[in-house]
């Protein structure tokens, strides 16, 4: 006989954890809450049994080159780049850092995968170096059967579809809650620039140059933004996954 309370105490169970970290990371990516984010990782901890996070963070230059030849009519590009990359930094590594937690969390939970990946980490290693070792496959720069095998997690018309469309959810919830308004008031962040008059009649002297960003400007800077963010989210995503899914069977090694 199905005990149905018992069903039921454990899907309430895990409804609460998932409300649970989902206010979390909210509070986190939100309100910039480092204590949420220590809470997060413990609830993972306690749960999933996972220690081992470790993202590595985005540099924002290839960011600031991609402004760079998006104003590339303006004198002042460079500035403007840089200040957006400092202005919006903080902002984007919070961002991150939840894309990634999610990707690992993923990798490290799925055991079907993970049982493929074994028979492939038998066929390069012997059990006894199993035992010994602290990372199992580099996310680049591998076999074509694991290369194969990599193609298949992350198989756009499977599951992985659907991880891509809630991270484009995110990045564009993100985008208007946080990112767009500070992109708007990146005028009232860039530094005026002093400017030598090379002009006739030629005196010498410095000039100030007001940075007004136009209003389809910041527009276009913003639309550049989501495109590298969602870019660069599910890259972050995938090597996360593949750090997870390597440690789950590592795991089963170590004990």
């Amino acid at each position: 006989m199905i005990n149905t309370n018992r069903i039921t105490r454990q899907l309430n169970m895990e409804y609460s954890l998932s409300a649970l970290k989902q206010s979390l990371t909210h509070r986190f990516l939100y309100l910039n809450d480092s204590d949420a984010l220590q809470i997060l990782l413990n609830v993972h901890n306690v749960e999933d049994h996972v220690e081992n996070i470790f993202p590595s963070y985005l540099s924002l230059k290839a960011l600031s080159e991609d402004i760079v030849k998006l104003l590339k009519k303006r004198q002042e590009r460079v500035l403007i780049a840089n200040s957006l990359a400092s202005f919006i930094h903080d902002d984007v590594n919070r961002l991150e850092l939840t894309i990634y937690i999610d990707g690992y969390i993923s990798g490290f939970n799925a055991r079907h995968r993970a049982n493929e990946l074994e028979v492939l980490a038998l066929k390069y290693f012997e059990v006894e170096e199993l035992y010994n070792r602290n990372s199992l496959f580099s996310f680049v720069s591998m076999e074509e059967d694991l290369l194969a095998f990599q193609r298949k997690c992350f198989d756009p018309f499977r599951e992985f579809g659907h991880v891509k469309m809630k991270i484009k959810e995110r990045i564009q919830k993100f985008d208007r809650r946080v990112l767009r308004k500070k992109i708007n008031k990146l005028n009232y962040y860039v530094d005026r620039q002093l400017v030598l008059n090379t002009k006739e009649p030629w005196d010498g002297r410095l000039f100030e140059v007001e940075n007004c960003i136009s209003d389809q400007e910041l527009y276009l800077i913003n639309k550049k933004l989501k495109l590298f963010l969602l870019k660069d989210g599910l890259r972050l995503y995938r090597q996360a996954y593949w750090n997870g899914l390597n440690d789950l069977v590592l795991k089963r090694y170590r004990g």
